[in-house]
């Protein structure tokens, strides 16, 4: 449940509400207040007994207006076995999902009976090889038409 923080100004304006009242409070509702001004927090229903016990023409709004949400500590503590525990779960977790992203990679980069990467020599001088007979017949067919074309102009 939600709790809030009063502080002094807080109690003080608290104080002030309750003294303006004057006569309108009756015994009872004076006590319980006052002994609500003299608590750190206030919760919900406390919230409620001020407002329906104050009369209804008080300034309420210049209480709750600056009042503070009280947060309670959210620190975690475990003892240092639990961590060392944890630690080593998760330590463990990790290895396992490294293990199983890593089972079906083969390190000899061999996929089935084939291994892939034995003849990339072999393969790479067979494609410098059909470039390089491109090559030399493109230098024949250009050396040709040049000889052509010079020839043609001499006759």
């Amino acid at each position: 449940m939600a709790e809030w923080k009063l502080d002094c100004d807080s109690k003080q304006r608290l104080e002030k509400l309750i003294e303006s009242a004057g006569d309108e409070l009756s015994g009872e509702g004076r006590k319980q207040l006052q002994k609500l001004a003299k608590q750190n927090t206030i919760n919900f229903d406390d919230v409620s007994v001020i407002r329906t016990t104050l009369p209804p023409y008080q300034p309420l709004y210049t209480f709750f207006n600056r009042l503070n949400i009280h947060f309670e500590s959210c620190e975690y503590k475990a003892t240092p076995e639990f961590r060392a525990k944890t630690n080593r779960l998760k330590e463990r977790f990790k290895h396992e999902e490294y293990r199983k992203m890593v089972e079906n990679v083969d390190s000899t980069q061999s996929f089935g009976t084939v291994n892939l990467v034995s003849g990339i020599g072999s393969e790479m001088k067979q494609v410098f090889l059909f470039y390089y007979e491109r090559l030399k017949f493109h230098i024949k067919m250009h050396c040709s038409i040049f000889i052509f074309l010079n020839c043609s102009k001499i006759f």
